[in-house]
């Protein structure tokens, strides 16, 4: 699958996102935090109405300048990442009445 699911970043790229992120975030506040991951894991979750692909949300996140650019493949942070992005996988199932009693 594409994509990486350790987001190796420079130096520079994650200072950037601290000085970018930790006002907004200042709750998640231990020194240690990847500030690039809350900024693009806030931008998941302001986008939870309307689940997207997480390379989207990446592009999404890196307009508003919540994360580096993409140097390539998106960071995916879950395994079979292709699999959670499909739309399609998550949507209600018509129940019947039975399967409703059950």
């Amino acid at each position: 699958s594409r994509g990486e699911s350790l987001w190796e970043l420079e130096e520079q790229e994650l200072k950037t996102c601290r000085e970018r992120n930790q006002e907004q975030f200042w709750w998640q506040y231990p020194e240690d935090r990847n500030w690039c991951w809350l900024g693009l894991k806030a931008k998941c979750h302001a986008m939870l109405q309307d689940p997207r692909p997480w390379s989207e949300v990446h592009d999404l996140a890196e307009a508003e300048n919540l994360v580096p650019q993409r140097h390539g493949d998106p960071f995916l942070p879950l395994k079979g990442a292709d699999l959670c992005d499909r739309k399609e996988l998550g949507q209600s199932r018509p129940w019947i009445a039975a399967e409703r009693l059950a």
